[in-house]
């Protein structure tokens, strides 16, 4: 009778199994959050990582070319040549597919080629073109493909004359060579940002005149993935990111073109245009 008791002593009762399982339950519902912050923590390290190659890869194309490299609207094109990223993103079926070709989406070594993506050669590596914690894709042929570039360029670098300038009272500086950065200076001047998956389309990132402010909005939208955030690397070379006040400006991704969003009175919208050039 002894040795019956001590071996139904040594096992575990069902009482006891389903307190362990809720025990490990409850252990595993508070780490996955930690887990969760601690893998976007390092997306987000990657991502700034990216930038500081993007920006290293803009800052030789100046040193060399002695100018800046070329960062042209493309809205109407249809054929993508000589600009910094040379593609452009889009949904299957979206209303950008009339302007370029879904396989942009996927075609690193378009990206990468000289003639179509003047940065490629001194970026070197296309892997450094995508977030990280960019989620976004294209079905071709049936199958989910990621997309291949996250980031554009400010409208002012590069470009030579934005399309809506004729219409604005107050015009911008643009920034055509290394030594154009005098006002608001490489400091406070960004170069790329992390572009909001359902806005990006070319390489060029369209913003409000300044003209509008207390009535604009967000031509483009920037990302906010990043703890409600996006990520800029600014002339002067340095990377940071930047945490988004206003919650319009946290727009949920829905696989559809979105852009000319009203963001009246916008702390975000004032601070990037800030950021962005400064008034002739």
């Amino acid at each position: 009778m002894k040795d019956c008791s001590r071996r139904q002593r040594d096992g575990f009762t069902f009482i006891e199994l389903l307190v362990v399982i809720a025990i490990i339950a409850i252990l595993v519902g508070l780490l996955l959050p930690a887990l969760a912050r601690a893998k976007e923590r390092a997306r987000a390290a990657l991502c700034l990582a990216n930038l500081r190659q993007l920006h290293l890869a803009w800052f030789q194309y100046a040193e060399e070319q002695g100018k800046l490299v070329p960062n042209p609207d493309y809205r109407g094109a249809t054929v993508m040549m000589n600009g910094w990223a040379g593609n452009g993103m889009s949904y299957e079926g979206g209303t950008m597919d009339a302007i370029w070709s879904l396989s942009d989406n996927t075609n690193v070594a378009r990206m990468m080629h000289p003639i179509y993506g003047a940065l490629g050669a001194y970026a070197q590596s296309a892997g450094i073109y995508r977030c990280p914690s960019d989620q976004s894709y294209v079905v071709l042929g049936g199958r989910r493909h990621p997309r291949i570039r996250s980031y554009a360029m400010n409208p002012y670098l590069g470009a030579g004359k934005r399309r809506s300038e004729n219409l604005e009272i107050v015009p911008p500086i643009y920034y055509l060579k290394p030594d154009d950065f005098r006002r608001p200076g490489p400091t406070e001047t960004f170069v790329f940002l992390d572009e909001h998956e359902d806005s990006i389309g070319d390489g060029y990132f369209e913003e409000t005149p300044f003209d509008t402010l207390p009535k604009g909005g967000w031509g483009d939208l920037p990302a906010s993935r990043h703890n409600r955030g996006s990520q800029f690397a600014f002339a002067d070379g340095h990377v940071e990111p930047h945490r988004w006040k206003d919650s319009r400006t946290l727009v949920p991704v829905l696989r559809r073109r979105q852009a000319g969003v009203s963001s009246a009175n916008s702390p975000d919208v004032r601070w990037l245009v800030q950021r962005s050039s400064a008034p002739r």
